[in-house]
């Protein structure tokens, strides 16, 4: 029983990877960290490349690029959007993040690229056409898929699993047998008790009886 749950349980787990792989939100792909000087004033450049792998295009991407020292401490930050960057789905887009720089090149050991926010172009039914490519008619199922996969997997592993316990093996089936056998034996035993009962109460009488004739 616990080898079924446990099988159970890691189907369910790598289905819920398969899924959340082939729905990647926006990540940054890689990054580097330039650092310039112009008209006497320094500079620090972010140039990354993000990767949609989304069911739409993304568009007014907010990032937020930290700086930190040697020693991992955040010595500065710029969120910024990169507005009007587009990134087709499936696609790779670049972007670049700049600042004015608050401390010297040396003190900017590494940097981190985070998306905070973005929004999917998802197509209107009014303005779709009959060239619609296959892969924007099968959108909509792709994404109920995605969004109530997870959740179906759950039910129905849920129910299969309900389904064992409630079976003629089930732990609480096989409490409930054992119960009636208890009472069945608590039964044979009064039965025998009751039994023995009466036949040491008739062996009482008689002899009894036999006393009370000799006596006379």
């Amino acid at each position: 029983m616990k080898r079924k749950f446990l099988s159970l349980f890691s189907l369910f787990i790598i289905l819920s990877t398969a899924m959340a792989s082939a729905y990647a939100e926006l990540t940054v792909e890689r990054s580097s960290l330039i650092y310039s000087e112009n008209d006497g004033a320094q500079w620090v450049n972010v140039v990354g490349i993000i990767n949609n792998g989304n069911l739409y295009p993304a568009e007014e991407v907010l990032v937020e690029v930290s700086f930190f020292d040697e020693q991992g401490n955040l010595i500065d930050a710029v969120a910024e959007n990169l507005y009007p960057l587009v990134v087709p789905e499936g696609e790779k887009g670049t972007f670049k993040v700049y600042t004015l720089a608050t401390m010297p090149s040396s003190s900017y050991a590494s940097h981190t690229v985070r998306i905070l926010n973005s929004y999917d172009i998802i197509p209107s039914g009014e303005c779709s056409n009959s060239t619609a490519s296959s892969d924007d008619e099968r959108s909509p199922l792709a994404a109920f898929l995605v969004g109530w996969g997870p959740m179906i997997i759950v039910v129905i592993i849920w129910l299969v699993v309900a389904r064992i316990y409630n079976g003629k093996n089930s732990p609480q089936q096989k409490m409930v047998d054992l119960m009636e056998l208890q009472v069945k034996s608590t039964e044979q035993n009064n039965r025998e008790a009751k039994r023995l009962a009466d036949a040491v109460e008739k062996v009482v009488n008689k002899d009894s009886d036999s006393v009370d004739g000799k006596d006379e």
